[in-house]
């Protein structure tokens, strides 16, 4: 019998997408039986429960414009972005008042 390449088991490959990905792989595992049982339409980003944004979308691109352009700019003294740093972003232009607990889950592009 010739020698053959062997091909990565299912677990080997669900590994080195969740490393590619940034993942766990417990997320790649349920989006693995998301997608069995239900096809890719199942794959589709669904709405989370919890409050609504205060922002807008266009203060939301403001404010991604606003980290894009780093931290030095938005006129702090390290090039850090912290969650405290994001709502001084948020209170100083206005677009909301009090105080945060963040958990960032916007992507900015």
């Amino acid at each position: 019998m010739d020698w053959q390449p062997r091909r990565p088991s299912a677990e080997q490959q669900q590994e080195r997408i969740a490393r590619e990905l940034r993942v766990s792989e417990t997320a790649i595992n349920k989006w693995a039986a998301r997608l069995r049982s239900g096809g890719l339409r199942a794959l589709r980003a669904r709405r989370h429960p919890g409050r609504p944004s205060r922002l807008t979308p266009t203060q939301w691109q403001q404010v991604a414009t606003i980290l894009r352009a780093g931290t030095l700019v938005a006129g702090f003294p390290t090039e850090r972005w912290t969650l405290r740093r994001v709502a001084q972003v948020i209170m100083v232009r206005g677009y909301a008042a009090g105080t945060y607990n963040l958990t960032l889950t916007y992507n900015i592009p």
